[in-house]
């Protein structure tokens, strides 16, 4: 194996950066054939150019792989941009785009080296194989420790520190968006307890602007995915324990990413500090967010498990998770389109699932104490989501796009059993007189009413046993004439329809 590989140094010193990125380029192709996880349903996948790979095993396959490691780290020394001489230009302080430009045409083959390394890295880290504590992680370990002239031979969180310091090293050398995230996935595949710090790394991704390569030019998706994978990451990776006053907390960060959204959704050509956030991947972004708010959600104390965290602490979380829920769904009233949309369907349910098993307890503790205006209070924000949820389904159904409204049922059950378990905690704790209910016409997102009768002749799919929805809304005797956030309109409209019909009753 030494002398194996002293050849392939040998070789490696003399072959041009072209074809070096054609040898890795096929290197990964072979690694996406033998190591990348097939769905259940995949199509058999073809094994021109891998015939000799599909004879081998995984685990002799990876061996082979690491076994060309030391030469990868050595691709990755010598191409690495030196701080002093060729640092990379800052984009506030580049007046044009020229240089950047000519200086990605002459370094082509420099900047995939590294996304083409640290795709392969990542799908070997990745690889289920890579477990613990196997002689394969080890041996990876130690080879990336080695590169930093530190001391591996320690405990596994000390060989996985030192390797995810040995790559990030070239995070300034990565000159590319594609790039960068190859990095970033392949630092989360070493795991450990220094990923913390790729929270920071890319927020300073998406404050940058970045050239487009003629592969990212020809695929906008791949663009604006990358965007939103940046976006999770610097979120997924923020303290999720901080209480807000930290620059890194969820909290701050959730909102860093709301106010980029709201100007992109309002003022598109205004200045903003997320430059990578635009039109284009704000379905991406929004999904991504969608789903880090809902594992934010997650990591909600139990009331029935948690005996170490205050209510009072789990109540500020909650209040800042459903704060946050409605800032999303307010996005969809100025920029309504059907990637949205669909977040907004599949991850709303999933918010109101999770508030209905978590929240709602921990509202219920607190009903019983002292704080029973805060429960008022979170429950009318949380109500405001919930009928812009309802017209949000009611455009779905009224647009007859099938794929949105196969979604509408489960999340109109979860806002039904909402209503219900408000009703029943307002009356287990003597606060009957806060609930009252009034008739919600159907409406869609630019706030027309829809008539039902349209509805069901557009072949809707569940029956209807009302012409209205009905929706509960909670009263306040000292502010009956207060407007509720986010929702104003949509309040005024609700009352108005309660007293043209006068009716008091819940229906579904």
């Amino acid at each position: 194996k030494q002398w194996y590989q002293r050849r392939v140094a040998i070789t490696a010193g003399r072959l041009k950066l072209h074809q070096i990125c054609f040898l890795l380029e096929d290197l990964l192709a072979k690694c996406r054939f033998k190591l990348k996880p097939v769905g259940v349903f995949a199509k058999d996948t073809s094994t021109i150019g891998c015939e000799s790979v599909s004879r081998v095993t995984s685990t002799r396959f990876v061996e082979h792989v690491v076994s060309l490691l030391p030469v990868l780290c050595h691709f990755l020394d010598e191409n690495a941009y030196q701080s002093d001489t060729e640092s990379f230009p800052d984009t506030d302080e580049m007046s044009s785009t020229d240089a950047q430009l000519e200086m990605l045409k002459g370094n082509t083959s420099k900047t995939n080296i590294f996304e083409l390394i640290f795709s392969i890295l990542e799908l070997i880290l990745t690889w289920p194989g890579i477990t613990g504590h196997s002689p394969i992680s080890l041996h990876i370990f130690d080879i990336l420790g080695t590169r930093l002239e530190k001391n591996t031979q320690g405990p596994l969180s000390v060989r996985r520190k030192y390797a995810l310091q040995y790559l990030l090293r070239f995070y300034d050398s990565c000159r590319t968006l594609s790039s960068i995230v190859a990095l970033l996935r392949c630092c989360e595949g070493v795991r450990g307890e220094g990923l913390t710090q790729l929270g920071d790394y890319a927020n300073r991704a998406l404050q940058r602007e970045w050239e487009v390569t003629p592969a990212e030019k020809d695929s906008k998706f791949r663009w604006n995915e990358a965007v939103g994978y940046l976006v999770g990451v610097s979120i997924k990776y923020s303290d999720s324990n901080d209480d807000g006053s930290s620059d890194n907390s969820s909290a701050v960060v959730f909102e860093d990413v709301m106010e980029a959204i709201n100007h992109v959704v309002d003022n598109p050509k205004q200045e903003r500090r997320l430059k990578l956030l635009t039109r284009q991947a704000l379905p991406a972004v929004y999904r991504v967010v969608m789903i880090r708010l809902v594992e934010f959600f997650r990591t909600l104390p139990s009331t029935r498990t948690s005996s170490t965290t205050s209510p009072r602490a789990r109540f500020t979380k909650l209040n800042t998770a459903v704060a946050l829920f409605g800032q999303l769904i307010g996005v969809i009233r100025r920029a309504s389109s059907r990637p949205l949309i669909k977040s907004v369907l599949v991850y709303g349910q999933k918010f109101m699932e999770l508030f209905l098993s978590e929240g709602m307890p921990l509202l219920d503790e607190m009903m019983a104490g002292s704080d029973q205006e805060e429960v008022h209070t979170i429950i009318k924000r949380l109500q405001v989501c919930t009928r812009q949820l309802h017209h949000i389904s009611s455009h779905s159904k009224s647009n007859k796009d099938l794929a949105l409204t196969a979604r509408v049922p489960l999340l109109k059950k979860c806002l039904e059993t909402f209503v219900l378990k408000v009703k029943e905690m307002l009356a287990r704790n003597n606060c009957s007189e806060a609930f009252w209910v009034g008739n919600l016409k159907q409406r869609n997102l630019k706030g027309e009413e829809i008539r039902t009768q349209e509805i069901e002749e557009d072949g809707d799919t569940e029956t209807e046993t009302d012409t209205r929805n009905d929706e509960t809304e909670l009263s306040d005797s000292s502010e009956d004439g207060e407007d509720i956030e986010d929702g104003d309109n949509l309040k005024d409209e609700c009352d108005s329809d309660a007293h043209e019909e006068g009716s008091m009753s819940i229906s579904y």
